[in-house]
């Protein structure tokens, strides 16, 4: 038997369906047993352990929240503080300047195209009429 192209996504569809419920129900399980880990640890005043196959612990996070762009941008600017900040540059904005005439050196624009496959949208307002 030969499979239509159409067959085919369709069946790429559908096992992805099934790794997205398959994922969920495992990812519910592990979110349930961390909280018993953790629960456990912090009863026995445990800060980590370690097993053969995986270990648990706390880390500490530090986070920023940046209120004012321009006033932290001007304090980067102004002190030569750029490794207060990521390198990463916005490709399509870079794109737009270059093509209204902006001579920025040091970049080049590379494309290239990947293959995707998307799930069909599910119609949110069902019809009446069958």
């Amino acid at each position: 038997m030969i499979l239509s192209m159409e067959q085919i996504l369709d069946d790429i569809q559908r096992l992805k369906n099934v790794r997205e419920t398959y994922n969920k129900n495992v990812d519910a399980e592990i979110s349930k047993m961390s909280m018993k880990l953790e629960t456990l640890m912090t009863a026995q005043g445990v800060e980590s352990i370690k097993s053969e196959l995986a270990s648990a612990g706390y880390r500490n996070n530090t986070s920023v929240e940046v209120k004012d762009w321009n006033a932290l941008m001007e304090y980067v600017a102004k002190n030569n503080a750029f490794d207060c900040i990521q390198k990463r540059i916005a490709p399509a904005q870079l794109e737009k300047r270059i093509k209204a005439g902006a001579d920025i050196k040091g970049v080049s624009i590379k494309k290239s195209k990947s293959f995707v496959i998307t799930g069909a949208k599910q119609n949110e307002t069902a019809s009446s009429e069958e």
